[in-house]
């Protein structure tokens, strides 16, 4: 398996929206890992190529689309293998790893969060 994709904050009966239900998360939790060891990201353990390896493990998400939006708590349960883009021939650079929620509730049609890649820019400091 992966990532899983729990119900997050889903309407109830019509009644309860994510606002009603998981805002109050908002202001008594902060974003990040649960444990010290969930999601840690490391080279590809099967043998070196241009990916990372992320283990296993729970992470809270603030929702960004609205001030409104609840924190949500995510899950991850096995080792998930996430591509990295080539690198520049003369010049470092710096890759992000990280997670992003979409709610359907706030903006878009997914409900559903990712790991993924922002490539940085490759540049000479």
């Amino acid at each position: 398996m992966a990532v899983q994709n729990p119900p997050l904050y889903q309407t109830i009966s019509g009644d309860y929206n994510a606002n009603s239900i998981g805002l109050p998360y908002r202001d008594l939790i902060r974003q990040g890992v649960v444990g010290t060891a969930d999601l840690t990201v490391s080279q590809r353990g099967a043998g070196a190529n241009m990916s990372v390896d992320v283990t296993s493990g729970h992470i809270w998400i603030a929702g960004t689309s609205s001030v409104n939006q609840p924190t949500y708590r995510a899950y991850n349960d096995a080792t998930l293998n996430l591509a990295i883009a080539a690198a520049d021939g003369s010049h470092p650079r710096l890759d992000v790893i990280y997670a992003q929620v979409q709610d359907a509730a706030f903006s878009g049609v997914t409900t559903s969060w990712q790991l993924a890649v922002a490539t940085g820019t490759a540049a000479a400091s």
